[in-house]
């Protein structure tokens, strides 16, 4: 009886655990952000529809400077790519801001950091975001596709945009977003969003 009642109840914990980690996968809930996985949002009619996020990249020009080991080494949040991606392309950064301040209840996101990899071939932009206290919560919808990547984590696509970028995919850290638009392919995206590295200085 007493062997019975310890693999009911291991059985019964474990059960817990995996109720947990299906719970947080339709979720997508990470340490800070919690968000929507797009494929769940129309599985109840009468439930809000969650806010959409648009690809965090800036408008218009930003102010440039080629990239190089003392940028790496500033007191600051970056994401980029490894040193193969930058080949033949011109590498350039842009460190926008530091430490955003939000209005507590609005639901906004800050572009801190960009790395721009441009060749003849593509062009590829990385950023590196902070969401507001307000958009943690707003469990909002941050692509069209989810996107498992061969480091493990879970990513989300958004394909055939018009602009400069066709191609957009975000992975959330915390209270960080990545985002990688490109102008190569959905494949060669999926492997950089896999690679792609985070300083947090």
């Amino acid at each position: 009886m007493k062997i019975k009642f310890k693999k009911g109840f291991m059985i019964a914990l474990v059960c817990g655990l995996l109720m947990t980690g299906l719970v947080a996968t339709s979720l997508a809930i990470s340490d800070g952000i919690q968000l929507t996985v797009p494929e769940k949002t129309n599985m109840d009619e009468q439930a809000a529809v969650p806010p959409v996020v648009p690809t965090l990249v800036s408008p218009g020009e930003s102010d440039w400077e080629e990239m190089s080991p003392a940028i790496l080494a500033q007191k600051s949040t970056l994401a980029y790519l490894p040193e193969k991606y930058e080949g033949n392309a011109k590498t350039m950064v842009n460190l926008i801001e530091t430490k955003p301040t939000f209005p507590s209840d609005q639901i906004a996101y800050a572009i801190l950091t960009e790395v721009k990899y441009e060749s003849e071939e593509n062009c590829t932009l990385v950023t590196l975001s902070q969401a507001s206290p307000a958009a943690c919560e707003a469990k909002a919808i941050y692509g069209n596709t989810t996107v498992s990547l061969e480091n493990g984590e879970t990513a989300f696509m958004k394909g055939d945009l018009k602009g400069a970028y066709p191609h957009s995919i975000a992975l959330i850290r915390g209270d960080k977003i990545i985002t990688i638009a490109t102008t190569a392919s959905k494949d060669e995206l999926i492997k950089m969003a896999g690679e792609v590295f985070q300083t947090s200085n």
